[in-house]
């Protein structure tokens, strides 16, 4: 289970994108304001600031991705947010808690899919390179949690930044398309990239078309299915390069000749499970 004590600033700004640049402040003055899944959420005052308070009453087996404080009067799909956070371990939580607080968005009314980015406070300033290393993180719901982009993607959906725990943060987070930018603390450039966003995956699976996506990807999507009963087999060059002095030496020809038989032998073996 996931003890989180999360804080809202008061105001959270929207830069949202279509055929003209439009900006569409949302004070956030009370719960009444939010749908509330899985959450509590009382208004507070935090370090002199007027703030929301967001506390997690999920089970303790409930799934990471269904704790969330949505906006529903938003239909926001590409352009900026900017909010200020502040995220803590909760009372009672171990000494591994990173007191997590972040911003989904491209919510679905149902939210069974949305991106999100967060945050891991304590993980900021750790004694430990890796924990640092782990500060910030993007997921996409369903089928993309931290665990599998970590494991099958390393490093690439989760980077450094300075934070520390309880205090303020002001996040930026730029959408387009399927490129997500995420900065810090007004740092001009940013701290985590995302440049191959869920937004085809949940457009294909919303039965929106169709799109390439990696195998490891696609078949881990629900209501994603294969098109063609083969995958292509890739094919390229190899060369062997030799010094010409060297070239006739039985031992080098012994290394080609082995190299050679070895590639056409997996060339077969690829053809045959392709079938």
């Amino acid at each position: 289970m996931r003890l989180l004590n999360s804080l809202l600033g008061a105001t959270v700004i929207i830069f949202a994108t279509a055929t003209v640049l439009t900006a569409q402040t949302i004070p956030i003055d009370s719960p009444d304001q939010l749908k509330l899944v899985n959450v509590k959420a009382e208004s507070v005052t935090f370090k002199g600031r007027k703030a929301l308070r967001v506390r997690d009453v999920a089970p303790p087996d409930f799934g990471d991705e269904g704790r969330l404080a949505i906006l529903p009067k938003t239909d926001f799909q590409d352009g900026v947010i900017e909010v200020d956070l502040a995220g803590e371990p909760g009372p009672g939580a171990g000494e591994g808690a990173r007191g997590f607080v972040g911003v989904a968005f491209r919510v679905a009314p149902d939210q069974s899919r949305f991106e999100c980015i967060y945050l891991r406070p304590t993980n900021g300033r750790a004694d430990d390179q890796v924990r640092r290393n782990h500060s910030i993180q993007y997921i996409s719901v369903p089928g993309f949690p931290w665990h599998f982009l970590r494991k099958e993607f390393p490093e690439k959906y989760e980077s450094y930044v300075d934070l520390v725990a309880g205090e303020w943060t002001r996040v930026k987070i730029e959408v387009r398309g399927e490129k997500a930018r995420l900065y810090v603390n007004g740092v001009e450039q940013p701290a985590l990239l995302v440049n191959d966003s869920g937004t085809a995956l949940h457009a294909v699976a919303a039965g929106l078309g169709k799109t390439v996506l990696p195998c490891i990807l696609g078949d881990r999507a629900a209501g994603i299915v294969r098109l063609g009963s083969r995958r292509p087999v890739l094919s390229r060059d190899v060369w062997l390069m030799t010094h010409p002095t060297l070239k006739n030496l039985s031992r080098i020809r012994a290394v080609q000749d082995w190299l050679a038989a070895a590639l056409v032998a997996g060339k077969a073996r690829k053809q045959q499970s392709f079938g």
